[in-house]
């Protein structure tokens, strides 16, 4: 299979997991905040919009596409922009996807008894305006996905 179908397969996928991860915040507006359903779509979204970004694909694997999508997608991000989508994958990463100690911690205290912090994501998104740069942000890197995907489809022959 040539490099670029390898891509537009890749940027495909990704263009189908920003949809989604659109519905999940559209669909965050007729819930109550703090709800958990409205706790069900944030998580959903922020897995959405970060699995384009994580290795997809085994390595020396032949398989019909790129494991990620290209970092190139992210160049027209402002500082701000892209403060907010690593904050997206540090929490898919170490908290949502995986239980890092730092974002769930427990312990013992010297009469032993269990002490544990359950995660939060409100702690990370209190409200509107950081639901709003959420959806900014997921349709801009989207757009720039579909911007790479004609791109590469001209390249074919």
């Amino acid at each position: 299979m040539s490099t670029s179908n390898k891509k537009i397969n890749r940027l495909t996928s990704a263009s189908m997991d920003f949809d989604d991860c659109i519905k999940f915040l559209d669909a965050l507006q007729h819930q109550s905040y703090s709800s958990p359903a409205y706790e069900a779509l944030l998580i959903s979204a922020i897995i959405f919009y970060v699995r384009p970004f994580s290795e997809n694909e085994k390595k020396n694997s032949i398989n019909p596409s790129d494991p990620r999508v290209p970092d190139s997608v992210l160049s027209e991000l402002s500082p701000d922009e892209h403060k907010l989508h690593d904050r997206l994958k540090k929490l898919r990463n170490k908290a949502i996807a995986h239980a890092e100690w730092s974002h769930h911690p427990t312990g013992v205290t010297a009469s032993r008894i269990i002490k544990a912090m359950p995660f939060s994501i409100w702690k990370h998104f209190r409200g509107q305006k950081e639901l709003q740069e959420f959806i900014s942000l997921v349709r801009k890197v989207r757009r720039a996905v579909q911007l790479a995907q004609t791109a590469e489809l001209r390249k074919l022959p």
